[in-house]
């Protein structure tokens, strides 16, 4: 018999005797032992690699879905605001899918529509309508006015700024009427120097 030595500890063969198939080699021992010990390695390290793998796609994936920008409303195409009827001369109706106001202006402000963008042409925040202030624009007085809370730009009914930075007028979406319905283009906006009487659709 021989002795030898695997992983530190003394393992007898038998072996070199008569009758007795020879000791088998130290490599004959050692190295199924190794290629085993090397295979549970290859597999354990796949397994890490590949759950790694799926986690980082699932934290790309969240990443992406969550902060993909995604179309608001019907801001853009063309929105089919409602009947005529719905929108007496006086009234500033808002629009949230289309991001406007809906205006019929009274006979003495032209008595027309305008579809207003909500968004001061100064640095973008959104204007909301006040109908309970003031503001004089050409020595006229009107009665419920757009203010901005940014800072503090005014608007009259017809978009037409008067007060604070906002360099111009707010900007106008194409307004069609088409029988008795009132149709909004939120994707064509003009951008104005001035209010102008031309710039309401009559109906």
């Amino acid at each position: 018999m021989a002795i030898i030595y695997k992983d530190g500890k003394p393992v007898v063969v038998p072996g070199g005797e008569p009758g007795h198939a020879p000791a088998p080699e130290l490599e004959d021992e050692i190295l199924p032992a190794e290629d085993n010990k090397v295979s549970r390695r290859k597999f354990m390290r796949n397994v890490f690699l590949n759950t790694m793998g799926v986690f980082t796609l699932g934290a790309v994936g969240t990443f992406v879905v969550m902060f993909w920008p995604k179309k608001v409303g019907s801001f853009g195409s063309t929105l089919k605001v409602g009947d005529v009827s719905a929108f007496p001369p006086g009234t500033v109706t808002r629009v949230p899918d289309g991001r406007f106001y809906l205006v019929h202006t009274l006979p003495e402000q032209g008595g027309g529509l305008l579809a207003l963008y909500w968004k001061c042409v100064h640095l973008g925040c959104t204007v909301p309508w006040r109908d309970t202030e003031e503001g004089t624009y050409n020595g006229k007085t009107y009665s419920g006015i757009f203010h901005c809370p940014c800072h503090g730009s005014e608007y009259i009914i017809t978009g037409q700024n008067f007060a604070g930075p906002a360099p111009r007028p707010l900007d106008i979406m194409q307004v069609i009427v088409s029988g008795t319905t009132i149709s909004v283009n939120t994707g064509k906006i003009t951008k104005r120097d001035e209010a102008k009487l031309s710039d309401q659709v009559q109906i």
